[in-house]
């Protein structure tokens, strides 16, 4: 059993659970210093004014390398462990990061939809996902 922190596509409960027989909801956690970026497909970058709201879920072993072919490890993006709090208790959690190979880019509206519905599953504000892809333009 691991625990695996979500920001995206991956809070989407009907695709995560079709994509991971084993997975269950466990909660939610707040990474201090990172913000949410869209390089057509979002991941995280540090930024010391922001922070990123992640689902986190229990999955079995036998559902990581779904995520791994989903998520185009190791190519696409790579594999880190975050130490987090978790109903008091210290765990360690699974969080995928892209790789530096991506520009900034707007994702594709299935895609957005997604990430949108994931954020509405967790009753995470919506507009953190807005921000980051108004932000596209910005870069």
């Amino acid at each position: 059993m691991l625990y695996y922190l979500a920001y995206g596509s991956n809070l989407n409960k009907s695709l995560m659970q079709k994509r991971c027989k084993t997975a269950q909801i466990k909660g939610s956690y707040v990474l201090d210093g990172y913000k949410l970026v869209f390089k057509y497909y979002l991941t995280i970058e540090k930024d010391p004014q922001s922070k990123v709201y992640l689902g986190v879920w229990k999955i079995e072993q036998s559902d990581l390398k779904a995520l791994d072919d989903y998520e185009d490890y190791p190519r696409l993006y790579r594999k880190e462990y975050l130490n987090i709090e978790l109903d008091g208790t210290k765990e360690q959690g699974l969080i995928y990061i892209m790789n530096d190979i991506r520009q900034y880019e707007k994702p594709s509206k299935t895609y957005f939809n997604k990430c949108l519905k994931g954020f509405k599953d967790f009753n995470f504000n919506e507009e953190i996902l807005y921000k980051a892809y108004y932000a596209v333009e910005e870069e």
